[in-house]
């Protein structure tokens, strides 16, 4: 005969509360026992048990195989009310021992509710405007953190970065740069340049570091110039502002020259490069990278093992192009039938083969 399991806290209204109460419906809609739901599911009765009993909430993965092992197949929003009950209040009834550990990550939650509302109705994951003191950047990083309620090792896997250099920035450990940011935000689904740009300067008023200052303010100018669609912005080494006047992409170039700009790049952040060319290729699929090739003379082959990390670095004349490129696209991708008008094919590559 099955155990009968645990009472749930009193509690109703609170979110974890609810939450467990549908994962045992679901398990009694279902007809397993704790038992017959652990052998489906490759999860221990333990943390099976744990997961339903309303004390706490359970892990993504545990909520995934959890609910699928119950015979739904649509996760999504078993995890959209998980990520409601991480961000909710815990029982009184949890035992002394939890709530001494705990009571930080209390505390903490309690001072990012107003900012998670902020975020949930703007949509635009940005630090408050106010923040400056030296801890502010880590703070706000594990408040982006609990919000999204991913782990270290799924940021590391969308980041393409150390998952315990990640920990180890959201706790303080390890100084925060500028590329260690990018790809923390990445991690938690931050995509927009406008949001990014919110963080940098985040971490350029509290940053003990002046170089890391500098790398932020830099980063900025690059992101305001990509949002724009205008003159390209540098920082020279001496932190003045350097604009290079940027052509129009309805003015062609003769035949016998390039259709990108020669322009020398002070600075572009081969991390933030890769990622963004990642992020366009996953949108577009299987045409843009031949288009881009064309636009910017580097082989196809070549991009594909540079988004593949087959390739760990480009030339810099590539990065100047790629750069380039994504200047002309502007702050949002536009229409893939316009994509081929925006980027247009190289005009001595066309003179080339026309002598060929």
């Amino acid at each position: 005969m099955a155990r009968p399991s645990n009472r749930l806290p009193e509690e109703h209204d609170l979110p974890c509360v609810a939450f467990a109460t549908e994962l045992r419906a679901l398990r009694e809609r279902a007809g397993l026992t704790l038992a017959q739901l652990s052998a489906l599911s490759g999860l221990s009765t333990g943390t099976l048990s744990t997961a339903q009993n309303g004390m706490s909430v359970p892990s993504e993965k545990t909520v995934k195989a959890f609910v699928e092992a119950c015979g739904e197949r649509d996760t999504e929003p078993w995890v959209a009310q998980r990520e409601a009950a991480l961000r909710g209040k815990r029982p009184q009834q949890a035992s002394v021992s939890s709530q001494a550990m705990t009571a930080d990550d209390c505390g903490e939650r309690t001072a990012w509710r107003q900012t998670w509302s902020r975020w949930e109705k703007s949509g635009k994951l940005t630090p408050p405007s106010g923040a400056s003191s030296t801890k502010a950047l880590v703070f706000w990083l594990r408040g982006l953190r609990a919000y999204r309620s991913v782990s270290f090792r799924t940021m590391a896997r969308r980041s393409d970065y150390s998952h315990t250099t990640l920990a180890a920035m959201a706790n303080g450990f390890h100084p925060i740069t500028v590329r260690g940011l990018l790809a923390f935000l990445e991690g938690c689904g931050v995509a927009t340049f406008a949001e990014k740009i919110e963080w940098l300067a985040l971490l350029e008023r509290t940053s003990a570091s002046a170089r890391r200052s500098m790398d932020a303010a830099r980063e900025q100018a690059r992101m305001g110039a990509l949002i724009s669609g205008g003159g390209q912005t540098h920082v020279s080494r001496s932190g003045e502002a350097l604009t290079d006047a940027w052509q129009p992409a309805a003015a062609r170039p003769r035949r016998g020259r390039s259709a990108w700009p020669r322009q020398r790049a002070v600075h572009v952040d081969p991390f933030l490069l890769k990622a963004e060319l990642q992020t366009l290729n996953r949108f577009y699929g299987a045409g843009f990278l031949p288009i881009l090739a064309r636009h910017t003379g580097v082989p196809t082959r070549t991009l594909q093992r540079y988004l593949k990390d087959e390739i760990p670095f480009l030339a810099g004349d590539h990065k100047d192009r790629l750069a380039a490129a994504l200047v002309r696209m502007g702050s949002s991708p536009p229409p893939r039938e316009r994509l081929a008008l925006i980027l247009p094919p190289l005009a001595y590559e066309a003179s080339t083969t026309i002598r060929r």
